[in-house]
């Protein structure tokens, strides 16, 4: 794993050299999943809050989707549920606008262990 975070870093800081902020998004987005992999939450979610105002600015709902999902987990876990909240909101508006009933059944499932109390733990699945 290594190796793979290497290469993505190098790709990342050839992106923001270039300006290429869909690059920069997506390899955030790749860094961030390996930080969640080896446990090292804030990290990602540095990564993720990056990714997620990057998919906002290009008008990617799809990444907006793919990567608040996470961001708002990562929030709620940290005891930022408020934030939490919005983001998953957002989310669902997102998918329910891509026509994804699975991705709006998935954000109101962690809007509601949110409202129940529970925190979402971070998961890639």
């Amino acid at each position: 794993m290594n190796d793979l975070f290497k290469s993505l870093e190098k790709q990342l800081e050839t992106a923001r050299r270039r300006d290429d902020f869909p690059t920069v998004a997506k390899v955030q987005w790749q860094l961030a999943q390996l930080d969640i992999k080896q446990d090292d939450f804030v990290s990602a979610l540095a990564r993720v809050m990056e990714s997620l105002t990057l998919n906002r600015k290009l008008g990617r709902i799809d990444g907006v989707c793919a990567v608040g999902l996470i961001a708002g987990q990562l929030m709620a876990a940290g005891g930022q549920k408020e934030q939490a909240r919005e983001i998953l909101t957002e989310v669902r508006n997102g998918f329910q606008k891509l026509g994804q009933p699975r991705g709006v059944q998935q954000a109101d499932k962690l809007i509601a262990l949110l409202n129940s109390g529970g925190p979402p733990q971070p998961s890639l699945n």
